[in-house]
């Protein structure tokens, strides 16, 4: 990921059954970011200030989520200022 760019990335499961979640990781494997909602879509956001490379891993926590099939959409944008006034903001790598 470019320096001062964001990536989204976006998790669509296409089987009914498996929750799957989303985590977005450093090169060093620190979770970053970690979408683990109930449903079939998740997603999950990062700011790389300096650049450089961003994992992305899903997970599944029971037996119906191996094999599941499910689609990711990545996408990149210039980085928007920080809302200074939102509290639920983790600072970004």
């Amino acid at each position: 990921v470019p320096a001062g760019q964001a990536v989204t990335v976006a998790l669509l499961t296409l089987d009914n059954d498996p929750d799957l979640d989303l985590e977005l990781r450093g090169p060093d494997g620190a979770v970053w970011r970690r979408s683990a909602g109930v449903g079939r879509r998740e997603r999950a956001r990062v700011l790389r200030t300096g650049g450089g490379p961003v994992l992305v891993r899903v997970l599944g926590g029971d037996a119906q989520a191996q094999g599941a099939r499910y689609r990711l959409d990545v996408s990149f944008a210039a980085a928007a200022k920080d809302d200074a006034l939102d509290p639920n903001a983790p600072p970004d790598p």
